[in-house]
């Protein structure tokens, strides 16, 4: 009983950093339940922000504005490839660094992505200039109402201001996760989300309109994203500070040879995650993307509570890769699918039987969905659940190619079924059209490929141990 009281006030005292960690292992378990409890607390931020932002930004802006506005939010979503993937590239490559304990490497890294994403957010910002004239939003929107047209472009432009001041900052999230501070960055998110509802109660209370409200919300990520920059290269870790002097060509090219696999896996991503709610605009109107994106939003708190508590594996995986600590690894990996597998599709599965009466309470009984919507966004929410997993290993060890490949697959055969079957069943069509092209591809072989990298890697660690 001694040694069980012994062994929890250590892991409480090593969680709570009063005391330091044995081994590595117990480093890397310690960040993993402070990135955890933080999540949980960020996220339950994240969750009644929006349960309070959602009705009362659908209550204000209506049914088509507020499909416009889930619109404009994913078009800027899809903006985020233009980093050229420099962003997963360099949670990568600063995971190795701190694995080499190279400090100076480091600096150089962030440096680099930071300046090569400020190139690229200009380059952006001209060609939106120059394309401007010829983008006809409204008739790509869908948008019919003669309030959501005059609105729409002013709001599209407003957001794309913004994203692009932020752009480079990004890099801010990315240097918390690869050092394993995930408990950081989630306090940092928590914030963002307090202030963004500030902004969108200031806005609705001032009767603003749909471009105000992406002020409001957008800007006030902003805010905390530029004040969180200023903590962590002015007092935090300012030896990671991006000095125009540090940026190097030889690292750019280390960046951007990893970053390539990535930026594919981005656009796969999008395409997987995000292009619904555009097909459904286009082809139905905004006005049916707000009870899809309900729907979906509802469900993703679950898959979102997953990756904040189990993402910070991915820099600890490459971390770990980095000193061969693979039996760690692999005993990390079991028991995220352990706690995948049973807590969170138990949670899914719990959410889908409460869903319709939980979204009329929620919508005041103003949006309506279907049953079968609620059970098909459910079996997908625990299929990506399910690929999470293997998403976060392979992405820590750098192992994406195969995982790429598959995923440019699936994304055109995701597409293709959404455009086709949308226009036959309606918004069902968008959704079925995930499940079975993410069932067909990567939902088996994702964890294929990932038992022969390991399996690899762990005989090949044998067999030098043996010449030892």
């Amino acid at each position: 009983m001694k040694l069980n009281t012994a062994a929890i006030r250590y892991w409480v005292n090593l969680t709570l950093g009063r005391s330091q960690p044995a081994n590595d292992s117990h480093r890397r378990y310690a960040r993993l339940l402070q990135s955890a409890l933080t999540a949980l607390a960020g996220r339950g931020v994240a969750i009644i922000v929006s349960i309070i932002a959602v009705p009362l930004t659908v209550g204000y802006l209506g049914v088509e504005r507020y499909g416009v506005w889930i619109a404009i939010s994913t078009f800027l979503v899809w903006l985020t490839v233009a980093d050229l993937g420099l962003g997963n590239g360099l949670v990568n490559a600063l995971s190795e660094a701190y694995g080499q304990d190279r400090p100076e490497l480091a600096q150089h890294y962030v440096a680099t992505t930071f300046w090569m994403l400020v190139v690229v957010a200009l380059a952006l910002a001209g060609l939106m200039v120059l394309a401007w004239p010829w983008l006809k939003w409204t008739a790509w929107l869908n948008v019919q109402s003669p309030q959501a047209r005059a609105e729409v472009a002013p709001a599209v432009a407003t957001a794309m201001a913004i994203f692009l001041l932020n752009f480079p900052l990004s890099v801010v999230t990315r240097i918390l996760m690869a050092y394993q501070e995930g408990m950081l960055a989630n306090y940092w998110a928590a914030a963002g989300n307090i202030i963004s509802l500030m902004g969108i109660l200031i806005v609705t209370q001032m009767q603003g309109g749909l471009p105000w409200l992406v002020v409001g919300f957008s800007g006030a990520q902003l805010l905390v994203t530029a004040v969180s920059a200023i903590w962590l290269f002015g007092r935090h870790k300012p030896w990671l500070r991006p000095s125009p002097s540090a940026f190097d060509r030889q690292h750019w090219r280390r960046l951007f040879q990893t970053g390539v696999d990535f930026f594919f896996l981005q656009i796969v991503t999008l395409i997987l995650f995000q292009s619904d709610n555009l097909v459904i605009a286009h082809f139905l109107g905004p006005e049916h993307v707000t009870g899809y994106s309900i729907v979906y939003r509802l469900f993703s708190y679950i898959s979102m509570v997953q990756s904040l508590l189990l993402g910070p594996l991915w820099p600890a995986y490459g971390e770990a890769a980095t000193r061969n600590d693979w039996a760690w690894i692999v005993k990390a990996l079991r028991r995220s699918l352990g706690v995948s597998m049973v807590c969170f599709a138990l949670l899914v599965v719990g959410l889908a039987v409460i869903a319709q009466p939980l979204i009329a309470f929620w919508m005041g009984g103003k949006i309506a969905v279907s049953d079968t919507l609620v059970w098909l966004v459910a079996v997908w929410t625990i299929m990506s659940i399910w690929g999470n997993n293997f998403a976060f290993i392979q992405n820590g060890l750098g192992h994406i190619r195969i995982q790429t490949i598959v995923g440019i697959c699936m994304a055109i055969l995701n597409l293709a079924l959404s455009i086709v079957w949308i226009q036959r069943i309606g918004v069902l069509g968008v959704i079925s059209a995930t499940i079975v092209a993410y069932g067909l591809t990567s939902f088996w072989t994702a964890p294929t490929d990932t038992f022969f990298v390991l399996r690899d890697r762990l005989n090949k660690g044998s067999r030098q141990s043996a010449l030892r």
